[in-house]
Protein backbone atom coordinates (compact mmCIF):
# COMPACT_ATOMS: atom_id res chain seq x y z
CA UNK A 1 0.00 0.00 0.00
CA UNK A 2 1.31 3.90 -1.36
CA UNK A 3 -0.05 6.64 0.57
CA UNK A 4 0.23 10.26 -1.58
CA UNK A 5 -0.75 13.20 0.84
CA UNK A 6 -2.69 15.81 -1.27
CA UNK A 7 -3.73 18.92 0.44
CA UNK A 8 -6.89 18.40 2.31
CA UNK A 9 -7.44 14.70 1.21
CA UNK A 10 -5.33 11.68 1.18
CA UNK A 11 -5.45 8.75 -1.96
CA UNK A 12 -4.50 4.95 -0.73
CA UNK A 13 -3.09 3.20 -3.66
CA UNK A 14 -3.19 -0.48 -3.57
CA UNK A 15 -4.68 -3.76 -5.27
CA UNK A 16 -8.22 -4.59 -4.19
CA UNK A 17 -8.09 -1.68 -2.33
CA UNK A 18 -12.36 -0.86 -3.73
CA UNK A 19 -13.56 -4.12 -2.31
CA UNK A 20 -11.97 -3.14 1.31
CA UNK A 21 -13.01 0.42 1.17
CA UNK A 22 -16.12 -0.44 4.10
CA UNK A 23 -13.82 -1.06 6.49
CA UNK A 24 -11.52 2.02 5.17
CA UNK A 25 -14.49 4.41 5.69
CA UNK A 26 -15.61 3.22 8.89
CA UNK A 27 -12.02 4.20 9.89
CA UNK A 28 -11.92 7.61 8.14
CA UNK A 29 -15.99 8.73 8.65
CA UNK A 30 -16.96 7.15 12.21
CA UNK A 31 -20.18 9.07 12.40
CA UNK A 32 -21.63 7.63 8.95
CA UNK A 33 -24.24 5.82 8.87
CA UNK A 34 -25.99 6.53 5.27
CA UNK A 35 -23.51 6.16 2.66
CA UNK A 36 -24.64 7.09 -1.17
CA UNK A 37 -23.06 5.53 -4.03
CA UNK A 38 -22.93 7.58 -7.24
CA UNK A 39 -21.74 5.51 -10.15
CA UNK A 40 -22.13 4.95 -14.34
CA UNK A 41 -23.14 1.90 -15.91
CA UNK A 42 -20.24 -0.11 -17.06
CA UNK A 43 -18.92 0.23 -13.56
CA UNK A 44 -22.30 -0.81 -12.22
CA UNK A 45 -20.07 -4.45 -11.61
CA UNK A 46 -17.39 -2.56 -9.66
CA UNK A 47 -20.12 -0.37 -7.62
CA UNK A 48 -21.83 -3.56 -6.30
CA UNK A 49 -18.57 -5.00 -5.06
CA UNK A 50 -18.00 -1.25 -2.86
CA UNK A 51 -21.52 -1.59 -1.92
CA UNK A 52 -21.11 -5.25 -0.60
CA UNK A 53 -18.28 -4.04 1.88
CA UNK A 54 -19.89 -1.02 2.48
CA UNK A 55 -22.54 -3.20 3.67
CA UNK A 56 -20.67 -5.86 5.26
CA UNK A 57 -19.71 -2.64 7.54
CA UNK A 58 -23.10 -1.76 8.60
CA UNK A 59 -23.65 0.93 6.39
CA UNK A 60 -27.47 1.30 4.59
CA UNK A 61 -26.46 1.53 1.62
CA UNK A 62 -28.43 3.95 -1.56
CA UNK A 63 -27.58 5.38 -4.90
CA UNK A 64 -28.18 6.50 -8.53
CA UNK A 65 -26.62 5.61 -11.62
CA UNK A 66 -24.80 8.30 -14.15
CA UNK A 67 -23.94 8.32 -17.70
CA UNK A 68 -20.09 7.53 -18.50
CA UNK A 69 -19.85 10.88 -20.35
CA UNK A 70 -19.63 14.64 -20.28
CA UNK A 71 -23.40 14.26 -20.43
CA UNK A 72 -22.81 13.16 -16.99
CA UNK A 73 -23.18 16.70 -16.41
CA UNK A 74 -26.75 17.38 -17.82
CA UNK A 75 -29.39 19.25 -15.56
CA UNK A 76 -31.87 15.98 -15.61
CA UNK A 77 -29.23 13.80 -14.63
CA UNK A 78 -27.67 15.88 -11.82
CA UNK A 79 -31.41 16.71 -10.70
CA UNK A 80 -32.77 13.53 -10.25
CA UNK A 81 -29.55 12.47 -7.85
CA UNK A 82 -29.59 15.33 -5.94
CA UNK A 83 -33.03 15.32 -5.28
CA UNK A 84 -32.63 11.62 -4.19
CA UNK A 85 -29.05 12.60 -2.39
CA UNK A 86 -31.18 15.41 -0.50
CA UNK A 87 -34.08 13.16 0.80
CA UNK A 88 -31.15 11.29 3.09
CA UNK A 89 -30.57 14.93 4.26
CA UNK A 90 -26.85 15.96 5.44
CA UNK A 91 -26.63 14.54 8.78
CA UNK A 92 -24.35 11.13 9.36
CA UNK A 93 -24.95 10.71 4.98
CA UNK A 94 -21.20 10.12 2.95
CA UNK A 95 -20.80 10.29 -1.31
CA UNK A 96 -18.95 7.55 -2.63
CA UNK A 97 -18.27 7.87 -6.07
CA UNK A 98 -17.58 5.03 -8.14
CA UNK A 99 -16.42 5.49 -11.87
CA UNK A 100 -14.74 8.05 -14.28
CA UNK A 101 -13.37 11.26 -14.03
CA UNK A 102 -16.91 12.79 -15.31
CA UNK A 103 -18.62 10.27 -12.04
CA UNK A 104 -16.14 11.82 -9.92
CA UNK A 105 -16.87 15.74 -11.12
CA UNK A 106 -20.73 14.87 -10.56
CA UNK A 107 -20.29 13.43 -7.03
CA UNK A 108 -17.68 16.40 -6.23
CA UNK A 109 -20.75 18.59 -7.22
CA UNK A 110 -23.07 16.41 -5.72
CA UNK A 111 -21.49 15.72 -1.98
CA UNK A 112 -22.02 19.46 -0.97
CA UNK A 113 -21.09 19.67 2.93
CA UNK A 114 -21.20 16.13 2.78
CA UNK A 115 -18.07 13.60 3.59
CA UNK A 116 -16.89 12.29 -0.29
CA UNK A 117 -14.66 9.22 -0.98
CA UNK A 118 -14.05 8.22 -4.32
CA UNK A 119 -12.93 5.05 -6.19
CA UNK A 120 -11.68 5.75 -9.56
CA UNK A 121 -11.81 3.19 -12.03
CA UNK A 122 -9.77 4.77 -14.75
CA UNK A 123 -6.33 5.96 -15.43
CA UNK A 124 -6.93 9.74 -15.70
CA UNK A 125 -9.65 9.59 -13.10
CA UNK A 126 -6.67 7.96 -10.57
CA UNK A 127 -3.59 10.43 -11.50
CA UNK A 128 -5.55 13.45 -12.24
CA UNK A 129 -9.42 13.90 -11.70
CA UNK A 130 -8.90 12.25 -8.20
CA UNK A 131 -6.09 14.46 -7.17
CA UNK A 132 -7.53 17.66 -5.03
CA UNK A 133 -10.34 19.13 -6.06
CA UNK A 134 -11.99 20.28 -9.19
CA UNK A 135 -13.33 23.12 -11.31
CA UNK A 136 -15.83 22.01 -14.08
CA UNK A 137 -17.11 24.38 -16.87
CA UNK A 138 -20.56 21.85 -16.73
CA UNK A 139 -21.36 22.43 -13.78
CA UNK A 140 -19.70 26.22 -13.09
CA UNK A 141 -17.97 25.79 -9.85
CA UNK A 142 -15.23 24.73 -7.68
CA UNK A 143 -15.60 21.91 -5.04
CA UNK A 144 -13.25 20.65 -1.96
CA UNK A 145 -11.62 17.52 -2.26
CA UNK A 146 -12.82 14.33 -1.07
CA UNK A 147 -11.33 13.29 2.07
CA UNK A 148 -9.75 10.16 0.78
CA UNK A 149 -9.28 8.37 -2.15
CA UNK A 150 -9.24 4.64 -2.69
CA UNK A 151 -7.17 3.87 -5.84
CA UNK A 152 -6.60 0.19 -7.37
CA UNK A 153 -4.52 -0.74 -10.30
CA UNK A 154 -6.41 -3.75 -10.51
CA UNK A 155 -9.44 -1.84 -11.96
CA UNK A 156 -7.45 -0.64 -15.14
CA UNK A 157 -6.81 -4.13 -16.34
CA UNK A 158 -10.41 -4.45 -17.77
CA UNK A 159 -10.17 -0.35 -19.44
CA UNK A 160 -10.75 -0.70 -23.18
CA UNK A 161 -7.26 -0.23 -24.56
CA UNK A 162 -8.05 3.11 -25.87
CA UNK A 163 -9.23 4.91 -22.91
CA UNK A 164 -6.56 3.03 -20.83
CA UNK A 165 -3.65 4.49 -23.57
CA UNK A 166 -5.33 8.07 -23.57
CA UNK A 167 -5.01 8.15 -19.80
CA UNK A 168 -1.33 7.77 -20.16
CA UNK A 169 -0.99 11.63 -21.76
CA UNK A 170 -1.73 12.93 -18.09
CA UNK A 171 1.33 11.19 -16.82
CA UNK A 172 3.52 11.78 -19.69
CA UNK A 173 2.79 15.85 -19.06
CA UNK A 174 3.43 15.42 -15.60
CA UNK A 175 6.77 13.88 -16.38
CA UNK A 176 7.84 16.46 -19.06
CA UNK A 177 6.72 19.87 -16.92
CA UNK A 178 7.19 18.53 -13.68
CA UNK A 179 9.19 15.09 -12.42
CA UNK A 180 12.22 14.40 -14.89
CA UNK A 181 12.43 11.44 -12.55
CA UNK A 182 8.88 10.24 -13.51
CA UNK A 183 9.71 10.69 -17.18
CA UNK A 184 12.90 8.52 -17.00
CA UNK A 185 10.17 5.79 -15.24
CA UNK A 186 8.13 6.08 -18.05
CA UNK A 187 10.51 5.76 -20.54
CA UNK A 188 11.99 2.87 -18.86
CA UNK A 189 9.06 0.98 -18.11
CA UNK A 190 7.13 1.51 -21.46
CA UNK A 191 6.57 -1.73 -22.76
CA UNK A 192 5.35 -3.24 -18.74
CA UNK A 193 2.96 -0.17 -19.07
CA UNK A 194 1.44 -1.19 -21.92
CA UNK A 195 1.05 -4.55 -21.13
CA UNK A 196 -0.55 -3.17 -17.73
CA UNK A 197 1.91 -5.09 -15.54
CA UNK A 198 -0.21 -4.48 -11.91
CA UNK A 199 3.29 -3.32 -10.14
CA UNK A 200 4.38 -1.25 -12.56
CA UNK A 201 1.08 0.54 -12.92
CA UNK A 202 0.34 0.95 -8.78
CA UNK A 203 3.95 2.77 -9.17
CA UNK A 204 2.96 4.46 -12.02
CA UNK A 205 -0.45 5.80 -10.34
CA UNK A 206 1.39 7.02 -7.24
CA UNK A 207 4.20 8.66 -8.58
CA UNK A 208 1.69 10.59 -11.21
CA UNK A 209 -0.54 11.17 -8.50
CA UNK A 210 2.44 12.58 -6.05
CA UNK A 211 4.01 14.97 -8.96
CA UNK A 212 -0.02 16.80 -9.52
CA UNK A 213 -0.41 16.08 -5.61
CA UNK A 214 3.10 18.23 -5.04
CA UNK A 215 2.04 20.88 -7.82
CA UNK A 216 -1.31 21.90 -6.91
CA UNK A 217 0.10 22.62 -2.85
CA UNK A 218 2.21 25.21 -4.49
CA UNK A 219 0.26 28.57 -5.40
CA UNK A 220 3.17 30.74 -6.20
CA UNK A 221 3.72 31.51 -9.94
CA UNK A 222 6.89 29.81 -11.99
CA UNK A 223 8.29 26.23 -12.45
CA UNK A 224 6.37 23.55 -10.16
CA UNK A 225 3.34 25.66 -9.43
CA UNK A 226 -0.56 24.53 -9.83
CA UNK A 227 -0.64 26.74 -14.17
CA UNK A 228 1.90 24.25 -15.31
CA UNK A 229 -0.57 21.32 -15.39
CA UNK A 230 -2.12 23.33 -18.19
CA UNK A 231 0.73 22.21 -20.21
CA UNK A 232 -0.80 20.32 -23.64
CA UNK A 233 -4.75 22.10 -22.79
CA UNK A 234 -3.90 25.16 -24.63
CA UNK A 235 -3.74 23.50 -27.78
CA UNK A 236 -5.63 20.35 -27.03
CA UNK A 237 -8.47 22.30 -25.76
CA UNK A 238 -9.18 23.55 -29.10
CA UNK A 239 -8.81 20.39 -30.67
CA UNK A 240 -11.14 19.00 -28.23
CA UNK A 241 -13.76 21.97 -29.39
CA UNK A 242 -13.27 21.35 -33.02
CA UNK A 243 -13.09 17.92 -33.09
CA UNK A 244 -15.70 16.95 -30.11
CA UNK A 245 -16.58 13.44 -29.01
CA UNK A 246 -13.87 12.04 -32.49
CA UNK A 247 -11.18 12.54 -29.80
CA UNK A 248 -10.74 11.47 -26.55
CA UNK A 249 -9.23 14.27 -23.89
CA UNK A 250 -5.66 12.55 -23.39
CA UNK A 251 -5.89 11.69 -27.28
CA UNK A 252 -6.35 16.30 -27.61
CA UNK A 253 -3.75 16.61 -24.55
CA UNK A 254 -1.06 14.34 -26.49
CA UNK A 255 -1.23 16.04 -29.96
CA UNK A 256 -1.61 19.19 -27.76
CA UNK A 257 1.62 18.39 -26.05
CA UNK A 258 3.79 18.12 -28.99
CA UNK A 259 2.14 21.07 -30.74
CA UNK A 260 3.54 23.36 -27.49
CA UNK A 261 6.39 21.54 -27.29
CA UNK A 262 7.61 22.37 -31.13
CA UNK A 263 6.02 26.15 -30.19
CA UNK A 264 8.77 26.26 -27.12
CA UNK A 265 11.74 25.55 -29.72
CA UNK A 266 10.50 28.14 -32.05
CA UNK A 267 10.67 30.51 -29.21
CA UNK A 268 14.24 29.49 -28.13
CA UNK A 269 13.45 28.12 -24.71
CA UNK A 270 13.42 24.38 -25.31
CA UNK A 271 16.10 22.28 -27.41
CA UNK A 272 15.53 19.85 -30.12
CA UNK A 273 16.39 17.10 -27.34
CA UNK A 274 13.06 18.25 -25.30
CA UNK A 275 10.96 17.94 -28.65
CA UNK A 276 12.77 14.37 -29.37
CA UNK A 277 12.16 12.89 -26.27
CA UNK A 278 8.86 13.80 -25.34
CA UNK A 279 7.61 12.11 -29.30
CA UNK A 280 9.75 9.50 -28.22
CA UNK A 281 7.63 8.78 -24.94
CA UNK A 282 4.35 9.40 -26.20
CA UNK A 283 4.77 6.83 -29.29
CA UNK A 284 6.23 4.55 -27.08
CA UNK A 285 2.83 4.79 -25.13
CA UNK A 286 0.67 5.00 -28.08
CA UNK A 287 -0.33 8.36 -28.15
CA UNK A 288 -1.13 10.27 -31.19
CA UNK A 289 0.99 13.25 -31.80
CA UNK A 290 -0.58 14.21 -34.65
CA UNK A 291 -4.12 15.49 -35.47
CA UNK A 292 -5.35 14.18 -38.99
CA UNK A 293 -7.48 16.18 -41.44
CA UNK A 294 -7.50 19.02 -39.12
CA UNK A 295 -6.53 22.61 -40.71
CA UNK A 296 -3.79 24.46 -38.92
CA UNK A 297 -6.05 27.69 -39.59
CA UNK A 298 -9.41 26.42 -38.49
CA UNK A 299 -7.72 25.05 -35.09
CA UNK A 300 -5.75 29.03 -34.54
CA UNK A 301 -9.17 30.84 -34.51
CA UNK A 302 -10.07 29.42 -31.06
CA UNK A 303 -6.66 29.87 -29.56
CA UNK A 304 -6.66 33.60 -30.39
CA UNK A 305 -10.06 34.01 -29.74
CA UNK A 306 -9.21 36.06 -26.42
CA UNK A 307 -5.68 37.84 -27.48
CA UNK A 308 -2.14 36.55 -26.83
CA UNK A 309 -2.09 33.31 -25.27
CA UNK A 310 0.43 33.14 -22.63
CA UNK A 311 1.18 29.20 -22.32
CA UNK A 312 3.42 27.90 -19.50
CA UNK A 313 6.37 25.45 -21.64
CA UNK A 314 8.81 23.33 -20.32
CA UNK A 315 12.40 24.54 -21.54
CA UNK A 316 13.37 20.86 -20.18
CA UNK A 317 12.53 17.62 -19.20
CA UNK A 318 11.20 18.45 -15.75
CA UNK A 319 10.88 21.93 -15.86
CA UNK A 320 9.07 24.71 -16.92
CA UNK A 321 10.45 28.22 -17.97
CA UNK A 322 7.28 30.03 -17.13
CA UNK A 323 4.25 31.58 -19.66
CA UNK A 324 5.52 32.98 -22.92
CA UNK A 325 3.96 35.09 -25.04
CA UNK A 326 3.13 33.25 -28.60
CA UNK A 327 2.51 35.76 -31.25
CA UNK A 328 -0.02 34.75 -33.78
CA UNK A 329 2.13 33.90 -36.66
CA UNK A 330 4.50 31.53 -34.40
CA UNK A 331 1.11 29.96 -34.22
CA UNK A 332 -0.05 29.78 -36.95
CA UNK A 333 3.07 28.14 -38.15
Amino acid sequence: MQEVRIPESRMFVWPGVHVECGENIRVLAPDTLRVFVVTDRPCIPIARHVAMSLQQNRFDVSGGVAPPTKTAAKAATLSQLQAKLDALGKKDVTVVAVGGTATVHLAMRLAGGRSLFLIPTTLRSQIDASVGGASCPAFAGRWKPPKAVFSDPTLLRDLPLREYVAGLAEAVKCAIVQDADLYEFLDANAGKIRDREQNTLEELVYRAASVKSAAIATETPGPGARATLRYGHWVGGALERFAGSAILHGEALSVGMEAEAALAQKLGWASADLVQNQNKLLKAMGLPTRAKGLPADKLALPLLANGTPKPDLPDSVGHTRGPAEAASPLIKA
